[in-house]
């Protein structure tokens, strides 16, 4: 016979279970007798149940440290902050875009408060459609950096004419997309502000 943990997810507490040792029936008797309780090691086995879970990617207790805290590790009365974490997502889920619209629809909203949500997902629009044309040209200065860098690998004066030739091409697709882009976006929000007024 032999023992082993287990976790019972329920009570989040690990269990010493009995189980047969596999091989012949006539040694199990032999088994129990040669190995008694006594020689049980807690240590060994957590050991090993540690490295068995860890390989299967499951959580382990004995890795707190390296996988945080959870459930069945914490103990009981322990502050979470789940009340600051959740006010703190239902903020930023009423700040976001989706929130915004669906606060403007809402008909009871006075006046005063239309209008502030109307600036803030304004706001928004703007700082999004930055970003948007941001991550753009910053895609743009990684490419022509590797295109300076083909340029100066290449030795033949045909190779570099070719590799001028594509670059050339390359350019004035993203900069064709990229002015495209960005006028779609300040029709949009030309479109936004004229929606709530605010054109002058």
């Amino acid at each position: 016979m032999r023992l082993m943990l287990m976790l019972v997810l329920a009570a989040g507490e690990w269990l010493q279970v009995t189980l047969p040792t596999l091989g012949n029936p006539n040694t199990i008797g032999a088994d129990d007798e040669e190995h008694g309780d006594d020689d049980f090691n807690p240590a060994a086995t957590a050991t090993s149940s540690s490295l068995t879970y860890e390989m299967a990617g499951m959580f382990t207790p004995y890795a707190v440290g390296k996988q945080g805290p959870t459930q069945s590790t914490r103990k009981l009365g322990t502050s979470v902050g789940w009340e600051q974490k959740c006010e703190r997502h239902r903020q930023q889920e009423r700040s976001s875009l989706h929130g915004l619209q669906r606060q403007l629809a809402n008909p009871s909203l006075s006046i005063n408060d239309r209008r502030r949500v109307e600036v803030q997902l304004v706001e928004t629009l703007k700082g999004m459609y930055k970003r948007q044309q941001e991550a753009l040209i910053n895609d743009e200065i990684e490419r022509e950096q590797k295109r300076c860098m083909s340029m100066r690998l290449e030795q033949s004066d045909m190779g570099k004419a070719r590799l001028k030739r594509q670059f050339h091409s390359e350019r004035e697709q993203y900069r064709g997309q990229i002015e495209r882009i960005k006028e779609e976006c300040s029709m949009a929000l030309a479109a936004t502000m004229a929606k709530f007024n605010m054109l002058r």
